[in-house]
């Protein structure tokens, strides 16, 4: 007997169209759009996803506080989780 013959044929995956004609992808667009501003209507932020860094908003440095803030709460909640196992396991 021949081997080949027991494997299977491994289906061709298809990928979708990467570039399609402009009338095609309006439509999609469109109700994207309409959907992303019933939700989102009170973000002021461009429509695009990415661009030029010139045109992102500005990003601003954490302060010290803000950092001692965030690093506080993980404390608080890694003691909060060592009780609550150590009360598991030694109950």
């Amino acid at each position: 007997m021949n081997v080949v013959h027991g494997l299977k044929r491994i289906p061709r995956i298809k990928f979708p169209q990467r570039h399609l004609n402009p009338s095609a992808t309006e439509g999609k667009n469109q109700v994207a759009n309409e959907a992303d501003t019933f939700f989102f209507s009170n973000l002021n932020m461009p429509k695009t996803v990415g661009g030029k860094a010139s045109l992102q908003p500005k990003r601003t440095p954490v302060t010290n506080e803000e950092m001692e803030a965030i690093l506080v709460s993980n404390l608080f909640n890694m003691t909060s989780f060592a009780s609550t196992i150590s009360e598991f396991y030694f109950s």
